[in-house]
């Protein structure tokens, strides 16, 4: 079985990996994991943004049921003062994907939309600046305003 583990600091090492998920392969106190093996650790990261990236470990055991035992013992724990998300990796094939069967739209129909509908972003513009920027005086859509209310004194 293939265990993901999510969220892992980023200066978590393959060894300290081990020791947590071998912690959790215990039976009890006493009773080491008799027959249950870790046959491979690996760890990666993934960058979401420019400043952000997400850390996550594989780790494969050689059965199903010390598999489950981890996932059971680890889901939510905190390790290194972040929770860890474990969970069953899933190998999907590329046969089994439902995108890849679908049929291609019409050209006519994945060409509809006239205009673009996101709004114009304006640099340095509040929310209340981009409206008035926006609103027209014979504009019948934007005739209310919102603006904030100034203090009494």
């Amino acid at each position: 079985m293939i265990v993901l583990i999510k969220n892992l600091s980023i200066n978590t090492k393959e060894t300290e990996l081990r020791d947590l998920v071998k912690s959790a392969m215990k039976i009890g106190f006493i009773f080491p994991a008799l027959g249950r093996k870790i046959t491979k650790i690996s760890l990666f990261s993934m960058q979401k943004s420019a400043h952000h990236s997400i850390h996550y470990g594989v780790v494969f055991l050689n059965r199903r049921t010390t598999g489950l035992r981890v996932i059971k013992k680890l889901n939510g724990k905190r390790f290194k003062h972040n929770v860890i998300e474990v969970r069953e990796f899933i190998i999907r094939s590329k046969h089994n994907d439902r995108r890849l069967n679908q049929k291609q739209l019409p050209r006519e129909i994945q060409e509809r939309r006239k205009q673009e509908r996101r709004r114009e972003m304006y640099a340095g513009a509040g929310s209340e600046n981009r409206l008035l920027v926006n609103a027209n005086i014979f504009d019948l859509e934007n005739v209310y305003l919102p603006r904030k209310r100034k203090r009494r004194a």
